[in-house]
């Protein structure tokens, strides 16, 4: 970041605004590698506007195109959707692929987050596979992509399958973490022998408090807050409560499996910090709704009653019993036959 910061002091220097908006736009780049949705857009906001200005197609075209990117992932929905038909048109205009596959990426993940329709979804992770292989690696998200699908309706050996498949010949850099980390939430939610040591395996991508993370360790803290609370470690959970909060703060709030909101409010309860953990999840419930985000809706009333549950304060079982019996009118109209059993079964539980 200080080269870049370098070369935009130098092309201030020089009144070169082209210097200056190709130096913010790769400084945009780099805080995506990092989660840092505010960071990006912001910048993107600036770096777009300077080479818009100096008209550099090209350019521009990427440099919308990872504003999009941002503002999907700071949970600024309709405004990165909106931003589709532009970038489309600039990229049949100069033929900027890389541009192209990152507007295609924020539109499936947007119709997925906004209609919860999963069939779509998988069709999309199939499609994106093929249609960018051309280029490079990053084609291979779409395995992941698929894997997310059949994890939700029940195919979770399949779904393991996809996401291994997805990470063979995948570069180690700042997206790895993302496939290994649905690894193991889905060997943790199968009760697979071998969860845990895929979560030793890969424990280098668990980014620790205070550390500058890349975007793919972060979405491995994610997974492992799900997949350890599943299996019962509610101690290593609770140790991941702050970097969870510190992906928050800098404005990564929305993934394709929930809100990070949702995730801060299950470390928190792991560590029985109760009221932080009701902030949390009624934070999540508001954004689910806002946003919206179809999944969240039924994840995160399910997740909410299962910290209630472990409360169990005067009116936590009332409340977790509502919000349950949503969460399975909701698991049933998105076919999540497996999610539905996981919701009955907390359920139970709360009528006991």
């Amino acid at each position: 970041m200080q080269q870049m910061d370098q070369a935009e002091a130098m092309g201030e220097q020089l009144s070169d605004k082209h210097a200056v908006g190709t130096a913010i736009h790769w400084k945009t780049m780099t805080v995506r590698h990092y989660a840092m949705a505010h960071e990006q857009v912001r910048l993107g906001q600036v770096a777009s506007g300077v080479l818009q200005a100096v008209n550099d197609r090209w350019e521009l075209a990427q440099s919308w195109a990872v504003l999009q990117d941002g503002l999907l992932w700071a949970g600024r929905l309709d405004e990165a959707l909106a931003m589709s038909p532009k970038i489309r048109s600039l990229v049949d205009e100069v033929g900027n692929f890389g541009a192209g596959m990152f507007e295609d990426m924020v539109s499936g993940f947007g119709a997925w987050i906004s209609d919860g329709e999963i069939e779509t979804f998988d069709a999309f992770g199939m499609r994106y596979r093929t249609v960018w292989a051309k280029v490079g690696p990053w084609a291979r998200f779409g395995y992941v992509f698929s894997a997310y699908a059949h994890f939700w309706n029940g195919q979770w050996d399949s779904a393991e399958a996809g996401v291994v498949e997805g990470a063979e010949d995948f570069p180690d850099n700042f997206w790895t973490g993302m496939f290994r980390g649905w690894q193991f939430v889905i060997k943790a939610y199968s009760k697979h022998k071998d969860a845990r040591a895929v979560l030793s395996a890969y424990d280098r991508y668990l980014p620790k408090p205070g550390e500058v993370a890349f975007t793919g360790n972060r979405l491995y803290l994610l997974c492992a807050i799900e997949g350890l609370t599943i299996l019962g470690d509610r101690s290593q959970v609770s140790q991941l409560y702050q970097p969870v909060t510190e992906v928050i703060e800098d404005g990564f709030i929305v993934w394709a499996t929930g809100l990070v909101e949702c995730y801060a409010g299950i470390a928190a309860a792991a560590g029985e910090q109760w009221d932080l953990a009701e902030l949390h999840f009624e934070t999540a419930l508001e954004q689910a709704n806002d946003i919206p985000h179809r999944l969240a809706q039924p994840e995160t009333r399910r997740w909410y009653a299962w910290m209630l549950l472990d409360r169990n304060n005067t009116g936590d079982r009332e409340l977790a019993r509502t919000l349950l019996t949503e969460a399975i009118h909701d698991y049933e109209k998105m076919d999540m036959p497996r999610h539905v059993d996981l919701a009955n079964e907390l359920l139970a539980t709360a009528m006991e």
